[in-house]
């Protein structure tokens, strides 16, 4: 789930960057408490890395399950 919000708030927020045609204005809030779209950017480039390693470690110490699963024999005949 956390992967799919940081991709959704990468892509989101380069999509909108792109059509207010990729201006800094309010970056630093200078208008107030607005967000920007590389707000959006940068929180999905902060979520989807840990997330990444995190899905790797568990793929890692997952233990062989291949040796001790049967494989399944042949239902057609």
């Amino acid at each position: 789930m956390l992967l799919v919000v940081g991709v959704a708030s990468t892509t989101l927020g380069t999509a909108y960057w792109q059509h207010i045609g990729f201006t800094f204005e309010g970056l630093w809030f200078e208008n107030g408490l607005r967000l920007h779209p590389l707000h959006l950017v940068a929180a999905g480039l902060f979520i989807v890395p840990p997330t990444m390693l995190d899905v790797f470690l568990l793929e890692a110490s997952r233990p062989e399950q291949a040796s001790s699963r049967a494989l399944p024999d042949d239902a057609s005949g």
